[in-house]
Formats: structure tokens, sequence, C-alpha cells
């Protein structure tokens, strides 16, 4: 990296400043949702202090590599003589073809046997390469996708297409429920219809969370529930993968390159946020591994197992700048809407220290099946209440017809409604340990979140909690909430 200038002052004001206090002045300096800075005094002020905080990470042994080059290099053991048998000489189409991960998976596709690849897109088709297919078509047009499907008729589906934002999610409420749920409802439609025999869901890790109101999250895990009944009540066999961040498609990585390659100073929502990467070979053989292990009758559910320890992104905003060797800056902008639910701890399965997993939860960690491999996880949903899911799903269809209704709350009350429908089902004694790690006084305490921040899981679990027991026994379960032994159910 280039110097920057420096002032006798300022170095000795800087020396010595622990992580916490570099990253306090930046603060002050550019408060959190303070337009961007222009002023040069300004911007020398924060160039000198984002110096300093390189130099506070290089004296305690980091920025020596890239903190993303230990993912850009795992690979998932993929179970190629299984994938060559299903998809030898068969028509696959996929959705989403044009994004990253499409790209990567047709070829691979092809070389496992593919007979051709259909690629439906909303982007712009190019000319039709040899062997793949290329439409430029909306999932949210039924007739369009029959249409597709009558021509083409694939016998495998891999559906990658979604509004994949979750900032731009918010400000397109209407447009990524037509698209992530009901374009989702037509996929569904034509699968059963043309006769496809397997179809393979790209979901996401925030699909995990039992409740939640930022829209693109909640939109994926309604489109996870709409596979799961068709899985048990259709004839195509359902598969579904659950993805991190996509290194070479991180919409974090990229606004950091961005914003270093224009001179600008980068922006990251706060000091201490981190993303848990995979890279996106790993992504397309974990497409084609839970297409192989799909089976009738059950949405099985595949995610990486060897996440490494999250990545903290201003680790890697400073890399990135320290790479460039310009005089870069940043500073903390704050979160966005689509981006601002704290994480509930509950969601961990504690019990499983020595294989914690972020990208499913309590209940879906009790229902893993025999891993087939070393590196992924087989897993399922937990069950939940058709009926409530499909008059959710009619009354969000009603509500997309009007333009006063408020189509966020309806969203979330499907949420509500189907996660509480699976947590009455779970055990007592799992929802008491559930309640306790998420409200971890240590925990809430050093994040600076209180019991508020959780008010709705915490209602949810609560009255899934209290519904399942007797009067009497409820006082003694609350009672063992915060002790440090494992809490047991009480006798009736």
């Amino acid at each position: 990296m280039n110097d920057m200038t420096f002032t006798k002052e300022s170095a000795c004001l800087d020396k010595g400043r622990t992580r916490l206090e570099i990253v306090e002045a930046i603060r002050q300096l550019v408060p959190p949702g303070s337009p961007e800075p222009r002023d040069p005094a300004l911007l020398t002020q924060l160039q000198r202090l984002t110096r300093t905080l390189i130099n506070e990470y290089k004296s305690a042994g980091r920025l020596s590599v890239d903190p993303f080059a230990q993912v850009a290099e795992r690979q998932l053991q993929l179970c190629k003589k299984q994938a060559v048998e299903l998809l030898s000489k068969k028509t696959v189409l996929v959705t989403g073809g044009l994004g990253c991960v499409g790209r990567n998976l047709i070829p691979q596709l092809l070389a496992l046997g593919a007979r051709r690849v259909i690629s439906v897109d909303r982007k712009l088709a190019s000319p039709t390469r040899d062997k793949v297919v290329l439409y430029q078509a909306d999932l949210c047009s039924l007739r369009n996708l029959m249409g597709i499907f009558e021509v083409e008729k694939p016998t495998i589906v891999f559906h990658l297409a979604a509004q994949r934002s979750p900032g731009i999610a918010e400000y397109q409420v209407n447009r990524t429920i037509r698209s992530n749920v009901f374009g989702t409802q037509n996929l569904i439609q034509c699968c059963e219809k043309y006769n496809v025999t397997h179809c393979v869901y790209s979901s996401t890790g925030k699909a995990s969370r039992y409740f939640t109101t930022e829209v693109y999250a909640a939109s994926k895990k309604v489109a996870e529930w709409q596979f799961d009944y068709a899985a048990r009540t259709g004839r195509t066999i359902y598969g579904m993968v659950r993805f991190t961040h996509i290194l070479e498609n991180s919409n974090v990585r990229q606004h950091i390159r961005r914003r270093v390659a224009q001179g600008r100073p980068v922006t990251i929502h706060g000091p201490d946020r981190t993303i848990s990467p995979q890279n996106v070979g790993e992504a397309v053989d974990l497409l084609v591994d839970g297409l192989v292990f799909s089976e009738p009758g059950c949405l099985k559910m595949a995610v990486v197992r060897n996440l490494v320890w999250p990545v903290e992104v201003l680790e890697a905003a400073l890399w990135e700048i320290l790479a460039s060797a310009k005089p870069s800056s940043l500073y903390f902008d704050g979160l966005p809407d689509g981006y601002n639910e704290p994480s509930f701890r509950g969601e961990i399965d504690w019990d499983r220290k020595q294989d914690l997993n972020v990208l499913i939860n309590v209940l879906e960690s009790r229902t893993i099946l025999n891993d087939p491999t070393d590196d992924i996880i087989i897993t399922k949903l937990a069950p939940f209440s058709d009926r409530t899911l499909h008059g959710h799903l009619s009354s969000l269809k009603r509500a997309l017809r009007s333009p006063s209704s408020d189509l966020k709350s309806h969203l979330a009350q499907a949420i509500r409604a189907v996660a509480t429908s699976q947590l009455q089902t779970t055990q007592p004694t799992l929802l008491l340990k559930i309640i306790k790690w998420g409200l971890e006084p240590r925990y809430l305490q050093s994040n600076g979140l209180s019991i508020q921040d959780f008010a709705e899981v915490s209602k949810m679990l609560a009255t899934s909690l209290v519904g399942q027991i007797t009067q009497e026994s409820q006082l003694a379960l609350i009672s063992r909430l915060f002790l440090k032994s494992s809490p047991v159910l009480p006798p009736g």
C-alpha cells in the first residue's frame, strides 16, 4: 500500500489505539446514516484512521492472506457415478441459468452426460450454444413457462431463479413475492403437469430463521414449504439445498471491490458483521448431490457441513484496501432494511457443539438423516400445517391484486402462522432449550441486545411451549429457563 500522509501529531494520537477505539473514532467522524463524505480534510482523516486500523490488524497477525482464501479452495465430494446415471442423455432445465451459479452449473451438467440444457432467465438471452438452449422468460408468467415445458419436455429441473438481493427485496416487495413465491408455484405446477422426474431447489441459509419479517428471507422460506408440500403430494421427486454467500457472486465482496476501484470510501454495515461464504464450485456440486440424494415422498435438504469460521466483513474490506495499494478509506453506514434482523442464538443447536451449522436451525438439526458424505449434511424441514400454508398463500395472492395491501405484513403473517404450526409439534423440552439458548443474558448483553429484540419469536416459542404442558408444569419449566443445569420436563 502506498504511504498515506501523516502528521507527527496524528501519528502520536493513533499510536497504541485498540481496534475498538479506532472503530469508535471512525464512527464519530462519520456517524452511521451520514451522507458519503466529500470534504478533502474529512477524507484524509478517514484514510489515516483506516491505515491505523490496518496496522492494528497486521500487528495482531492478520491480513497476511486473503480472508476468503480457504473458502475459495474448498471442495465438496461429488457423487459423480450416481449423477451420471441420473443425468445421462437427459434434457435438463435450469431456471436462472444466466446467474453466477447457473452459468457454472450448466457445463457441469453437460460434463456429467446431460443431452442438452435449457436455460430460462429474465435476462436477455445470448445466441444458443451447442447443447444449450436459452430462453428469456419470467417465471411469473405461467403461460410462458408452460410453453417452454411443452416444447422442450425436460426430465430434470434445477430451480435457481429468484430475486436474491435482501436490500432490493425490501422496496420491490410485490416483485419479490411474485417471483420467489408464485414463480415457484408456477414451476412446481409445470413439473407435475409435464412429468418431470426430479426437481432441485436452491434456497438460502436465511430461511433457517424461525421467524423473519425480511422480505427476501421470508419469501424463500415460504417457497421451501411449497416444495416440501409438493414432495409429499406430487409425482415429481423434489430435493433442496441451502446456500450461504456465494463467494464469486457476493454482494458484499462486489460492493467493496467496486468502491475501491472507484476510489470512493468503502462502506460496510458495521464493524462486527460476519459472513459464512462458500465458493461457486461447492454450490454446483451441492446441487448435483441434492439431485442424487433426493427421494420420493420427502423433501431432503443438503447443506455444506464444513463451513469455515465466519469471515469478518471489516477484515475483508481492509484486505481489499491493502491489496489495492491505493489511499482508500472506510466507514460504517449502519444496517439497511433487509439486513437488520439480529441473529437469534436459539437457532443454533448448542447440543451439537462439535458440528454447529448456521444453515439449519435446531428443529432441522434433530432430523439429520444418515450423512452420505463427510462434507454435506442431509436433513429435512420440521412438519407444518399444510392447511395453514395454503390459506396464507391464497391470502397473499389476493393481497398482490390490491394496490393498498401491506404485502410485507401479509408475508410476515404467513411466516408466523406456518412456523407456529411447526413449533406446536415440537417437544416442550426442546422448545425450552431453544428459549434458553436464544435469550441467554450474557449473549444479549455482550451484543447490545434485549429480549425485546426477539419479542416475536419469543412469543411464538413461549406460546407453543405453554400450550403443550399442564398448568402445574408451567412454573416448573419456566423456573428452569436460565438455570445452568439441562432442562428436564416435569412429569405430567
